[in-house]
């Protein structure tokens, strides 16, 4: 307890074990009020006999706190860039930490963290795909969830693993070798150009090589106790000190020199169990004692300290699935199909007509009139669908139905395709970001590749101004004749469908990432 609120003396390491200079009570004050923290060992980590307690193990604080030949340990931190430019593109960066020839280093962790760019992971496909060390996987699907579109705001680190132990692989080398990939979806908002830009840092412990001899511990002739509080042999009685001798594996002459009435003499000190007691040549008569005081003490065994594993890793969430909207049909009359439609009466069934007070013939007479009418010369007739999907690379099939008599008429009919602008900039290498087709049943596919070109949000984020909604729509096919294909049994059905490629995956208009729209307009001859 005399040790309590005193002077902290260091630890040394002697390549076989942690030496700590005990002090002794004549350097401490013995008056006065105790502190109220020197009754409480946890708050000042002392040990059950009042010495401050070295670190524990596989902290740096502990090889802090010791040094061998006035080599001490320090920490040492280095860092790498890791980047890359395209979707899907890989960084590979080496990182030199210590010089295996000349130094040592031991607690070496590894921290990756990268900038967000395009990690907003809606669909769960946006993320680091894996990072490798030395060609040893570290982690894999690391998911930052974070988007670094807006141009206004801060993109700091995001870890993406913490503290990995690399000791054992830096054992050889002293560098690691460090990979990382993402995955091809993440294609928008680079930070500094790179779509993956990210910071490796490696801590150790590190120390210049220490000369692997034994050394010995302080006072390590006398027990390890310094000289003002060695036990002499004066101090003990007799029956003390054969009780030690015996206990050390003396017998016979040994104990007789001694004066302990066991055997006969022997000079220059005893040796038992291994052990010579030389300092205690003043019992025994040993003319090579020095003074004639000796000490009772035993050495220190070796101790170890083995650095705990740690292996910290990521890894990105579920996957997040969207319903698809289907398809939406709407019918819509062009201005001179609606005058044709006589209050509504085309739309009314028999039933309806007869509630209102017609009977059979009446009704007959206003379908005649109502079909004379929309078969006029110069009459159209048009039809508008949504063709609606939700996720990346999704597709969408849409029939659009054409009255039959309006074509055996002689109407021409002509097809327009609009989508909205979503995910389709390809701001970056590697990113295909298209309407990878447009098919009609019984034509084949009328259009492929289509590159619409922007992404309002990214555009938003980057100058702080809206997109105007008629900014957004893009004209995929402007009046092409599908005429024959409606014709083509069964008459009157169009059947178109489309698809986006996977790289479509941002920037949903109300949810849906393809918002396109098929409109059929058919015209019969003007009047000769």
């Amino acid at each position: 307890s005399t040790n309590r609120i005193g002077p902290k003396p260091t630890w040394q390491y002697s390549n076989t074990e942690y030496m700590q200079t005990y002090t002794t009570d004549g350097g401490l004050p013995s008056k006065g009020l105790k502190a109220a923290r020197w009754f409480d060992n946890s708050v000042l980590q002392y040990n059950g006999m009042g010495q401050p307690q070295l670190p524990p193990s596989g902290v740096g604080a502990r090889l802090a706190e010791s040094s061998a030949f006035s080599t001490s340990w320090v920490q040492r931190a280095v860092n790498t860039s890791l980047l890359c430019k395209e979707a899907g593109c890989t960084a590979t960066s080496k990182l030199q930490v210590f010089d295996p020839q000349q130094e040592e280093a031991q607690l070496c962790r590894l921290t990756i963290e990268v900038h967000p760019t395009d990690y907003d992971n809606t669909w769960s496909k946006e993320f680091v795909r894996i990072w490798k060390v030395n060609e040893h996987l570290a982690t894999a699907k690391c998911d930052p969830h974070a988007l670094g579109c807006n141009a206004s705001a801060w993109r700091p680190l995001v870890p993406c693993l913490q503290d990995l132990s690399v000791d054992n692989l830096l054992a050889e080398t002293g560098s690691l070798v460090i990979e990382g990939s993402i995955n091809k979806m993440v294609d928008e908002c680079p930070y500094q150009g790179y779509l993956l830009n990210g910071v490796a840092v490696v801590t150790c412990m590190a120390r210049k090589k220490v000369a692997l001899h034994a050394v010995a511990a302080p006072h390590a002739g006398q027990g390890g106790a310094p000289s003002n509080s060695r036990v002499r042999a004066s101090d003990l009685s007799d029956a003390d000190l054969q009780r030690t001798l015996i206990a050390a594996g003396v017998s016979g002459a040994g104990l007789s020199a001694a004066g302990l009435g066991r055997g006969g003499s022997s000079g220059g000190g005893f040796t038992g169990n291994g052990l010579r007691f030389a300092h205690l040549g003043d019992l025994l008569g040993n003319e090579n004692a020095g003074n004639g005081e000796g000490s009772l003490g035993s050495s220190g065994a070796a101790g170890a300290a083995g650095a705990g594993e740690g292996l910290l890793g990521a890894a990105g969430g579920g996957a997040v699935r969207g319903p698809g909207l289907g398809n939406e049909t709407a019918a819509a009359s062009s201005n001179a199909v609606a005058a044709l439609l006589r209050n509504g009466a085309a739309g009314l069934d028999d039933a309806t007509l007869a509630a209102a007070g017609l009977n059979s013939s009446e009704i007959a007479k206003l379908r005649a009139n109502i079909l004379a009418d929309a078969l006029a010369p110069g009459s159209v007739l048009s039809n508008t669908t949504s063709m609606k999907c939700c996720e990346p690379g999704c597709a969408v099939r849409s029939e659009i139905i054409v009255d039959p008599i309006f074509l055996r008429a002689g109407a021409t009919c002509l097809m327009n395709f609009t989508v909205v602008q979503t995910d389709f900039d390809e701001a970056v290498g590697n990113d295909v970001e298209r309407i990878e087709f447009i098919h009609i049943e019984g034509a084949g596919n009328i259009s492929q590749g289509v590159k619409p070109g922007r992404n309002p949000c990214t555009e938003e984020f980057s100058t702080g101004k809206t997109v105007p909604m008629e900014d957004r729509v893009f004209t995929v096919i402007a009046n092409r004749n599908v005429t024959a294909a409606i014709l083509a049994p069964p008459v009157g059905m169009l059947v178109v469908d489309s698809k986006i490629s996977p790289q479509v995956d941002d920037c949903a208009a109300d949810g849906v990432l393809f918002d396109s729209q098929v409109t059929v307009s058919c015209k019969l001859p003007e009047k000769s």
